[in-house]
């Protein structure tokens, strides 16, 4: 077979760990080869070949014996350049940018069909979650209603070490920044905007049509405070933190909340850095996935995994795009809420109250929203 050469742009927690699969495995010796590596500075990767690096993204996109690039630098307007750049040139690109992919998804999947490429992103959705096979095949002829997940394998960990090993909120986050699961800026864990770029790329394909995340409703788990915890702990609930989407006729509601689910339930025992996603199907009923959603090997892998895609000529993905759906959170699904507040809430929505926590009727995101806003906190309530 010809020679597949790669390109890989950025060398960091998950570049690094494509890297290492890539060098370890047999698999991959006859196959491809790693060409060239695009670094910020040469200086920092002293351990690496250092004929591999380069400073300069032309000299990987326009190599023309390069066929294949892994985009492993993340972020928003760069990446996407590149992704868009490579494609046009008729290399292959796997990605596991969710933050470029939950804009510009059905975009670079048409550019890559133009020009007889293929664009693949397992990565992008789930980490070491292999499910974007999974779902492009079912969404063809399975009419797909309801998504559901915990897909932060970040702040899942976080949250199994106050509720299982009894930290406080402030060490259980400096412990798993120590650990490497929280970044040294982890805003985009705790405020949400990690899952909800992922549940908008699984929603594109799932529910078959463009999907701005402008409309998506994201609260950040970053306001969980111990009291709450604990509270719902001797409830017998486990907070979690939950992406979902739902779609109606041509509507979706999207949205990332805390949820407390009972400590019997599947989801509650999805523990540290895990993944779990569920989808609903008329003709399948409910599918889940379960993997480790955070860390460099199982990211790492679920890319190099779309490498092999590619090199044995599987990676053609196409799912149905019935156009723009309309996104809307305020009065599409009616659920029960568990709200720690210190001011009034109206009694006709109120089912009880136990102090500062006040348990609500089945209220729309609209009406959930005028009661928290100076709420110390609220959670989805799961029975």
């Amino acid at each position: 077979m010809s020679a597949n050469y790669i390109g890989l742009l950025g060398l960091g927690h998950v570049g690094s760990g494509v890297y290492d699969i890539v060098k370890q495995n047999d698999y991959f010796n006859s196959k491809a080869k790693i060409k060239k590596i695009l670094v910020r500075s040469i200086d920092k990767y002293k351990d690496y070949p250092q004929e591999l690096l380069t400073t300069n993204s032309d000299d990987i996109i326009n190599d023309k014996e390069i066929n294949i690039i892994i985009e492993a630098i993340g972020g928003g307007t760069t990446a996407y350049e590149l992704i868009k750049k490579a494609l046009i040139n008729k290399k292959h690109v796997i990605t596991a940018n969710k933050e470029v992919l939950s804009v510009h998804l059905n975009e670079l999947l048409k550019l890559a069909h133009e020009n007889n490429v293929y664009l693949l992103f397992e990565a992008a959705v789930g980490g070491g979650v292999p499910i974007v096979a999974s779902i492009v095949n079912n969404a063809k002829t399975n009419e797909i209603n309801h998504i559901k997940g915990i897909i932060n394998g970040s702040t899942n960990f976080l949250l199994s070490l106050i509720q299982e090993q009894g930290y406080l909120y402030e060490k259980a986050f400096n412990e798993a920044s120590r650990l490497g699961y929280l970044e040294a800026d982890p805003t985009d864990d705790i405020y949400g905007y990690d899952p909800v770029r992922k549940i908008v790329v699984l929603s594109t394909m799932c529910f078959k049509g463009n999907i701005s995340i402008n409309h998506a409703y994201t609260y950040p788990i970053s306001k969980a405070n111990d009291q709450f915890i604990i509270y719902v702990n001797n409830k017998n609930y486990v907070l979690k933190y939950l992406a979902e989407a739902y779609k109606k006729d041509n509507m979706v509601s999207i949205r990332v909340e805390p949820t407390i689910v009972r400590k019997a339930s599947f989801f509650a025992m999805v523990s540290k850095e895990l993944n779990i996603i569920e989808i609903d199907g008329a003709n399948t009923g409910r599918l889940e996935f379960i993997g480790k959603g955070a860390g460099k090997m199982p990211t790492g892998n679920a890319i190099v995994s779309d490498l092999t895609m590619i090199l044995e000529d599987r990676g053609y993905i196409d799912f149905p795009n019935n156009g723009e759906l309309n996104v809307c959170f305020n009065d599409l699904f009616f659920d029960r809420y568990l709200v720690q507040t210190e001011e009034e809430i109206p009694e006709d929505i109120v089912d009880y109250k136990d102090g500062m926590f006040v348990y609500t009727k089945k209220i729309s995101a609209r009406q959930l929203e005028q009661i928290t806003k100076n709420a110390m906190f609220y959670a989805k309530i799961e029975d």
